[in-house]
């Protein structure tokens, strides 16, 4: 772990794989998150990496928004380790996700008018 990046690449590349595991199943993407969560921080937050993964996640539909905003709004107890670290670095993060949700939404409203 001495250089601790994530090739992007490489990552996009195995999504793959983790969406044959996971199957849209929300439980899984939620444990996905929690995964992501203990990785980064058992190699001590390194800079930007967990938003990568998150946005790896949500770009390849490994993990939906439900899951992501699940896993914020609602931390398992028993997951706390690093919980609130990944939670301000991935701020700007949700604060997209939230942004895309209202224009998608208020597009729908101005369709249906």
């Amino acid at each position: 772990f001495q250089n601790k990046k994530i090739q992007e690449d490489i990552a996009k590349k195995r999504m793959t794989v983790l969406n044959a595991i996971i199957e849209h199943k929300p439980e899984a993407e939620i444990q996905a998150v929690y995964a992501i969560q203990n990785f980064v921080y058992k190699l001590e937050h390194p800079p930007k990496m967990v938003r990568l993964l998150f946005d790896i996640f949500y770009d390849e539909e490994c993990v939906s928004e439900d899951s992501f905003f699940e896993w914020l709004k609602h931390p398992d107890q028993s997951e706390t380790e690093g919980h609130a670290i990944v939670e301000i670095s991935t701020k700007d993060f949700f604060t997209w996700l939230q942004q895309a949700e209202t224009a998608l939404e208020e597009g729908e409203e101005e369709e249906g008018s």
